[in-house]
């Protein structure tokens, strides 16, 4: 536990002990791009972002889900009946333990990936987004044109 810089410490006040306190700087978070985005800036989103796309960052935007877990979701991990999705660490790299999670699936993103399912049809095992959806490059590519398009600040062009 340290002493707060302007109450003195036990040393201080009851030995008479003088404590040096070295200035130390406050780390500060740097400005991230986290942004979240209001109902009709999620809608015109959707319009601007390329219809096969839209399902695979429609699950980003309504679950929270990492791009790389979802590119690495399994058709056996999404359980459409009980509107939820089994993030683990079985078959992908997760960030760390705690990443192993359910995430429910909310109503409007269920109608999304059974519609999605049908043109990706696939067993348990295989990708619920399967290529191109799982090259990050053209992902993010797709994703800033839609952005820029929306008018949403430069796309992400300048994110560190």
């Amino acid at each position: 536990m340290t002493s707060a810089p302007w109450l003195p410490s036990w040393c201080e006040s009851e030995r008479g002990i003088p404590i040096a306190r070295p200035a130390v700087p406050k780390e500060r978070e740097p400005g991230g791009r986290e942004r979240w985005l209001a109902a009709d800036e999620i809608h015109t989103l959707e319009r601007a972002v390329p219809v096969g796309w839209w399902p695979f960052y429609a699950l980003l935007l309504y679950t929270g889900l990492r791009w790389g877990e979802a590119a690495g979701l399994l058709w056996g991990d999404v359980r459409l009946a009980e509107r939820r999705i089994s993030v683990t660490d079985r078959v992908r790299r997760l960030k760390n333990m705690a990443s192993n999670r359910d995430v429910p699936i909310p109503e409007p993103l269920a109608r999304l990936l059974a519609a999605h399912r049908t043109r990706y049809p696939g067993g348990p095992a295989d990708l619920a987004f399967p290529s191109p959806f799982d090259d990050y490059r053209r992902a993010r590519r797709t994703f800033q044109v839609a952005a820029l398009q929306a008018q949403f600040h430069d796309g992400g062009r300048n994110a560190s």
